[in-house]
């Protein structure tokens, strides 16, 4: 039997599994082993002369929340699920798009100024501020959560060293450098990799995996397809 090995916060993977166990006829081993605690950082958005708040990811939304942001605020957002939730949380939804530099680009084609609030993590592995800085947008950077590293449990690393097929997602650029410290040399099992994006896979060690496949958009929706499509197929 296949195992699908879930590294992301504890909460989001509990919501990948579930998304998958929906789509699967076939049974399948469930390993959560998070490379990443959230943590919410002290912040205070209470007041703040902004046209609008970027969320690209949920823990932002979360965040912000906690540090007291107006749910006045347009929210341009990345991803169909922060949208959702950003919109389930009270907030007017205004843009969503697919990746960071896709909402950049969309903001760019906006009329007149803007002055927006980035509700982000401390690890961001797109420069909005950069990218947004040549169209006269100004960015607030404010980091509401933090992500810190975690290791594999023990459990995690004796699966991944055996030779029973292993599952494993990959959501963030960030994520595939640590999975991929941490995992056993060669690939004595019959690992699989899926990435969420193309930068992703550029920051993957392809000699620790016998299949690495990038998702072909960007989405949680995808990601669940590629998954599911993984656990289904026969091993090699």
């Amino acid at each position: 039997m296949k195992t699908l090995l879930l590294t992301r916060p504890l909460h989001a993977s509990r919501r990948t599994a579930s998304d998958v166990q929906k789509e699967m006829s076939a049974s399948f081993d469930l390993l959560i082993s998070p490379l990443l605690e959230i943590v919410l950082c002290d912040a205070d958005l209470q007041k703040g002369e902004w046209d609008g708040v970027i969320f690209t990811s949920e823990h932002g939304i979360h965040g912000a929340l906690e540090a007291g942001i107006p749910k006045t605020l347009k929210a341009f957002c990345v991803g169909e699920r922060t949208s959702e939730i950003a919109a389930n949380a009270g907030f007017k939804v205004a843009l969503t798009a697919e990746t960071a530099s896709t909402l950049a680009d969309a903001l760019s084609h906006s009329s007149g100024s803007l002055r927006l609030l980035y509700a982000r993590g401390r690890h961001i592995s797109v420069d909005l501020a950069a990218l947004l800085q040549p169209q006269g947008i100004v960015l607030d950077q404010r980091i509401v959560y933090d992500q810190k590293a975690q290791v594999l449990s023990p459990e995690a690393l004796v699966r991944l060293a055996s030779p029973e097929p292993v599952v494993v997602p990959v959501f963030s650029p960030r994520s595939a450098k640590q999975l991929c410290r941490q995992l056993p040399d060669g690939v004595g099992t019959d690992r699989l990799a899926i990435c969420l994006s193309e930068a992703v896979r550029e920051s993957m060690a392809p000699d620790l995996f016998r299949v690495v496949r990038v998702c072909p958009r960007p989405d949680a929706r995808h990601m669940v397809q590629c998954i599911v499509t993984g656990l289904s197929e026969p091993s090699a």
